[in-house]
């Protein structure tokens, strides 16, 4: 009908036309007004530096959902460096991404180094389930326990919380810090240290041995004793291929976290699940025949570290099979996905310069001149000037992970910014770890996309020296050199520039045993860092 009234009377084709283009026209004006008031609080509230603390500004946009969105989906580094520099600077943005989702982005230094002051209010169990889940395999059912788990770490719940039976984060927090901080720490490390000496005795003949390749080898030594740190011998010794399917597992994780099906990743991980399903079963059988004392400070053949089995006992009261399972994989993963592919950076760009590695080798000489390598204390191996240096800087070149930002309780007064509870923001280690307003570059000679050991070295007869250029020590809280004449390290002024994950104990013990042992170092130089 609408076709027979155009042909009869044509001017009905013009009123529609124009009536579209009418209504298209007053929409494009109406979100034009929208957008210049966004543009110009947006540049105000970043110009603005003095008054009452007020949400980060709004992104403009004229199509926001679209203009913001797409570029999060393409590039999430790259979007959020764009989004958070402002005339050249770092600074804190909120993104809407979707109807009634915004995401507040982070990367002014000073900022986040207040959000790490703080840190105690933010709130990491989203980000736990969804790691779980997604990544580790956890039902949601278990995983929603961390959710739900609002009675804090501390010995005595939050007030008013529930569940004070199911207390999920205080044993992960307390086995975790009994392990890696507290009284288990020294056993694991030696666990390691000896784990390590017997799998690198294996390839120490007189003449070359030859690996198929490096990072295989780094899998096969450093990993494999990092595993047996952690879960004990029997693992490994039930399961040998368990480090290597391990590290596929984990080059897939990326597409696990997105959410995205993909069929070899869920593959190898059920089989490291069934792995853990079965070493669980086999350890409960072992351990009801020990009889082990000493608290943290003990080990089993069952258990490995009292930590772990700390952990196995009380989690049986809340989680079934399958969810211990999926959580010892992401122990696994936080142990082995930082330290070990650090420990292989680390090494490969110390071998690509001749006067570090000789530099590095004359000091692990001097460390273990009078005492074998093996039995130095890990005080002394972990405050070497140099190896803290070279550690620092792998962590700075290579840990680009994002960081979430949700206030718990109440909002958060962030500088002159006020962010609302449960909102969700995010930091970039990546981009922190490159901003070239903070980090030294010897006016150049060493920018920050290079790796240079001697960035974290305060050398005090060099103002030069240090890991903060000389224009913004003064922004940064970074004070005179310390007294004395010999470097040292240092990260002061660094707390909203420089964020490490990882085991630095771990990690200051591998590279030293690593170099200290000449097959590895000598076959990657003969084979040109292949």
């Amino acid at each position: 009908m609408l076709n027979v009234a155009i042909r009869e009377h044509p001017w009905v084709q013009v009123v529609t036309t124009n009536s579209w283009l009418t209504v298209l026209a007053s929409l494009t004006a109406l979100r034009t007004v929208f957008y210049i008031n966004d543009l110009f609080w947006y540049h105000r509230a970043q110009r603005r530096r003095r008054g009452p603390e007020q949400l980060p500004p709004k992104y403009p946009a004229f199509i926001p959902y679209i203009e913001l969105g797409i570029p999060f989906g393409l590039n999430i580094r790259k979007a959020v460096l764009r989004f958070t520099t402002y005339n050249g600077e770092a600074t804190v943005v909120r993104i809407p991404l979707l109807p009634g989702f915004q995401v507040y982005l982070y990367q002014d230094p000073l900022i986040i180094r207040q959000i790490w002051k703080v840190s105690q209010l933010l709130d990491f169990r989203p980000m736990a389930t969804h790691f779980f889940v997604n990544a580790c395999g956890m039902k949601y059912e278990s995983a929603a326990l961390y959710l739900n788990d609002k009675t804090g770490t501390k010995s005595s719940p939050v007030p008013g919380s529930e569940s004070k039976d199911m207390r999920v984060h205080r044993i992960i927090h307390e086995s975790d810090r009994q392990g890696l901080a507290g009284r288990g720490l020294a056993p694991t490390l030696q666990a390691f240290r000896t784990s390590f000496d017997s799998l690198i005795s294996k390839y120490e003949t007189e003449e070359w041995t030859d690996v198929e390749d490096f990072w295989t080898f780094i899998q096969a030594t450093v990993g494999a004793a990092e595993m047996e740190a952690i879960f004990g011998p029997m693992l490994l010794k039930q399961f040998p291929n368990f480090v290597y399917d391990f590290f596929e597992f984990d080059r897939l994780i990326p597409w696990l976290l997105k959410g995205m099906p993909f069929t070899q990743a869920e593959r190898i991980r059920f089989r490291l699940l069934e792995d853990i399903r079965g070493w669980i079963k086999s350890a409960r059988v072992m351990a009801s025949k020990e009889k082990i004392e000493g608290g943290y400070e003990s080990r089993s053949e069952a258990w490995g570290p009292e930590w772990t089995r700390y952990r196995h006992e009380f989690f049986k009261s809340f989680f079934d099979e399958d969810a211990i399972a999926s959580h010892d994989l992401g122990v696994a993963w936080g142990a082995l996905g930082n330290t070990v592919p650090a420990t292989l950076m680390a090494m490969l760009e110390v071998l690509q310069d001749k006067k570090l590695e000789e530099r590095v080798r004359q000091q692990v000489h001097v460390i273990s001149s009078a005492t074998p390598l093996s039995e130095v204390p890990f005080r002394d191996l972990t405050s070497d000037t140099l190896m803290s240096a070279v550690y620092a800087e792998t962590l700075r070149m290579y840990v680009t992970a994002f960081v979430p930002v949700v206030p718990l309780h109440g909002e958060l007064k962030l500088g002159q910014w006020r962010i609302p509870q449960s909102s969700y923001g995010l930091m970039n280690a990546g981009i922190a770890h490159k901003n070239k307003d903070v980090w030294n570059t010897r006016r150049g000679a060493h920018p920050v996309d290079d790796f240079w050991a001697d960035r974290f070295i305060v050398d005090p007869s060099d103002p030069e020296s240090g890991p903060v250029r000389p224009e913004a020590r003064e922004k940064l809280g970074v004070g005179p050199p310390a007294d004395g004449d010999k470097p040292y390290f240092s990260t002061e002024g660094l707390e909203g520039s420089w964020i490490p994950f990882g085991g630095e104990s771990f990690f200051f013990l591998l590279l030293f045993s690593l170099l200290f042992s000449p097959l590895p170092a000598q076959s990657m130089s003969r084979r040109g860092g292949s």
